[in-house]
């Protein structure tokens, strides 16, 4: 699937992530995602014993003012979640590749949780992280 030059705005699901891209070859780039509320943003999953002879992409997006209840939280309303990471990327099988993002977001702890390896590029360099789960 490819995801270029989209808006997402303005979604309020507090018990989902806002975009959930399970079992998808993705190229997501310049995208713009803007004022939204959920679990988590962004979560991409459902390889986890499968080698993928190419990376999923995600290159040139930008995350502005999103704000992530946590994967373990039951909280619906704008406050402190009590349990769980507040994620705006959950990156939950191998193979992503994230290039060039931009993450602005006040109310999130972290920007890229990671269950698996991924590699993540920063400034020419390579950053590779270790299994968190």
């Amino acid at each position: 699937m490819t995801l270029i030059k989209n808006y997402f705005t303005r979604s309020n699901v507090s018990h989902e992530p806002v975009i959930k891209l399970y079992q998808m070859v993705v190229n997501a780039s310049y995208n713009t995602i803007h004022n939204n509320r959920g679990k988590a943003i962004m979560e991409v999953t459902g390889f986890d014993s499968v080698r993928l002879p190419i990376y999923q992409s995600f290159t040139h997006n930008g995350f502005y003012n999103n704000f992530a209840y946590g994967l373990h939280c039951e909280m619906t309303t704008f406050g402190t979640c009590r349990w769980g990471t507040r994620a705006t990327v959950v990156a939950g099988s191998a193979g992503q590749e994230y290039v060039d993002n931009v993450f602005y977001n006040r109310c999130v702890h972290i920007c890229i949780r990671h269950r698996v390896i991924i590699r993540i590029c920063v400034g020419g360099g390579e950053v590779r992280l270790p299994n968190t789960t």
